[in-house]
């Protein structure tokens, strides 16, 4: 079971952004299940929820993040381009802790979607991408219409 900090449901909850961002990328009309097809591949790290689930499934954060480094670290798609191809998420920018120094290490030629270009160090990735906030049940986008 989740152990929620606040209701996702809440617009403080604005750091669940990557929840948002999975699902939409997870349902993507051009996502390829064909790692070698792919010119750019997500990486679902969710470090905001996955802090916040604290333990469960016999796990706990940091478990999680070391199991996460380990399989990227081995990828031979993440190997291909040295990860300048995968892009993660995580609209908070005080994440160092939540990450880890090797995950963080890792992830330094990675893309990072966040919710603002963070100053300093606050980010790992040589490149950041900026995403508005987005609270996947808070948030609500009505469709376009022509």
């Amino acid at each position: 079971a989740l152990r929620r900090v606040q209701p996702l449901n809440e617009p403080m909850a604005q750091f669940y952004a990557e929840i948002g961002i999975f699902h939409q990328l997870s349902q993507h009309r051009l996502r390829t299940r064909e790692p070698a097809e792919a010119s750019l591949f997500y990486v679902p790290l969710l470090p905001h929820l996955s802090q916040d689930a604290g333990r469960c499934n016999g796990t706990s954060h940091k478990p999680r993040m070391a199991l996460i480094t380990s399989e990227l670290a081995a990828s031979p798609y993440w190997l291909r381009h040295n990860g300048t191809d995968h892009l993660w998420t995580c609209t908070c920018v005080m994440m160092k802790s939540m990450l880890g120094g090797v995950l963080w290490r890792l992830l330094e030629p990675s893309i990072h979607g966040v919710h603002s270009i963070p100053r300093g160090r606050a980010s790992p990735a040589a490149c950041q991408l900026a995403l508005p906030y987005f609270n996947p049940l808070f948030a609500r986008v009505e469709p376009a219409t022509l």
